[in-house]
């Protein structure tokens, strides 16, 4: 059992009442949740046993042990992702803000504004409209990388990741995601080092920092947008008192997640504790209630009186180049995309995606992704990249498919040679897992050079 610190258990005694003790003992467990949430686009089979769904993501399940994730292939085809439960509730919070924007069939600009790792980011991209755009920005440069590889296994081809400050962004979005840097609370059973570092000025500090953070981002929401406001921690500083600080200082109303719409069930039939403070809706996630980590979740509508920002005026200012053959080959609807050239690689955009990443350009803005990166030509050869493998916009059927088994896919995962059958053409081909793709090989016929990006590989035997 874990040693919560004494200003932690006051403060939740405080808050909690009778229902501190049933609160505080679930706290003190090591018995974390495992759970994970299917990729809806690649419709890979459920592999694992004793699962138990998660009531308020229909991709989401609760398995009855932990497995060795590093060593399923699936999971790096982007087949799934392993999320906290509590998190998926996202999903439903979204679904939310599509009705109050009458939105649920049309494409919206969105940003995830503390993207990484990327959870929250590929959850969205399965809930929003098909042809959203969503800009993923991580302030922390050593978090971008991983943000990037999982948004490139996810496959969603209408994506920028972005690694700059709040005030830097640029444009307006029908929806913000601001999954806010916290105390950590609520991940007490899964980090040893958040209670280590935990204590009431930290507190102070992170409800002070959010506000920084929500004030620079809020220009950036349109009138009329919404903002789903997280964190993963209990205290009211950096949770109620907070929404309540957006609703009056910078304009918003806070809403109801009306889960008895949406799923059919009531807060209280969901394990959700409603709001601690005030009479401001939003969702919490307890330990001694819901199965899951700890979670603060409030959506928020900006007021439509607000001014709105400039229309785009200007062209693009990026230049566009004609697309590669080989990519534009076995690109699906490849005449719906643009080509555009960075750096001696080539991607392919939509004109949306085209749009906010020359606005963003403009700005000076970092940009680790956008769109689909295609590949490179060197020599007389193309080199197709390993996000186009795992791309949903690729042709399958345009491409040299090798199905492999189990042992063979981790072979590849680390990097290792590989001999592919008799039957695959000379050439680049797919390696495939239980028909996810997970990335290219060229075949030379006696040997085949493994193309597995070295940054990704499988470094665990």
């Amino acid at each position: 059992m874990k040693q919560l610190p004494d200003d932690f258990i006051r403060q939740m005694r405080s808050l909690l009442g009778d229902d501190a003790d049933a609160f505080l003992q679930a706290a003190s467990q090591d018995d974390a949740s495992v759970s994970v949430r299917l990729n809806r686009r690649k419709a890979a089979p459920l592999s694992f046993e004793e699962t138990t769904p998660v009531t308020w993501c229909p991709q989401g399940y609760y398995l009855s042990e932990r497995p060795s994730f590093t060593l399923d292939p699936l999971f790096h085809a982007g087949a799934y992702y392993v999320q906290e439960a509590s998190s998926m509730f996202l999903w439903t919070a979204v679904q939310q803000a599509l009705r109050v924007m009458e939105a649920e069939n049309r494409p919206l600009k969105v940003l995830d504004l503390c993207a990484a790792p990327g959870g929250k980011s590929t959850l969205l991209l399965d809930v929003l409209p098909e042809g959203s755009v969503l800009v993923a920005n991580e302030i922390v440069h050593s978090r971008a990388n991983i943000l990037v590889e999982n948004l490139t296994k996810w496959g969603y081809p209408h994506v920028i990741v972005t690694e700059a400050k709040p005030e830097d962004l640029c444009g307006t979005y029908d929806l913000i995601l601001t999954d806010v840097p916290c105390s950590g609370e609520g991940m007490f059973r899964k980090d040893d080092q958040a209670v280590e570092h935990w204590n009431l000025g930290n507190v102070e500090m992170c409800a002070a920092r959010q506000r920084e953070i929500l004030q620079a981002v809020w220009p950036r929401l349109r009138p009329g947008g919404c903002l789903i406001y997280s964190t993963c921690t209990f205290n009211t500083a950096e949770n109620e008192e907070n929404i309540a600080w957006i609703a009056s200082h910078l304009g918003a109303d806070v809403l109801l997640v009306d889960t008895e719409k949406l799923l059919g069930k009531s807060f209280n039939d969901l394990g959700i504790t409603p709001s601690l403070k005030g009479d401001l809706p939003s969702a919490r996630f307890m330990f001694h209630r819901s199965r899951g980590e700890g979670l603060f979740m409030a959506l928020l509508q900006k007021f439509s009186d607000h001014e709105a920002a400039a229309s785009r005026q200007s062209k693009w200012s990026v230049k566009t180049c004609k697309m590669p053959e080989p990519a534009q080959r076995i690109l699906q609807s490849s005449d719906d995309f643009v080509c555009v050239e960075v750096a001696g690689r080539y991607h392919a955009m939509s004109a949306e995606v085209l749009a906010l990443y020359d606005d963003l350009a403009k700005s000076k803005v970092r940009m680790h992704q956008a769109g689909i990166a295609l590949g490179e030509i060197k020599g007389k050869d193309f080199i197709p990249d390993a996000a186009l493998a795992l791309s949903l916009a690729l042709k399958q059927d345009a491409v040299s498919l090798a199905s492999v088994d189990k042992e063979k896919a981790l072979s590849y995962l680390r990097r290792e040679a590989i001999v592919l059958d008799a039957n695959v053409p000379r050439g680049y081909a797919i390696l495939q897992y239980e028909g996810q793709n997970l990335g290219w090989i060229k075949n030379l016929g006696n040997r085949a050079n493994n193309l597995y990006p070295n940054e990704w590989r499988i470094r665990k035997l």
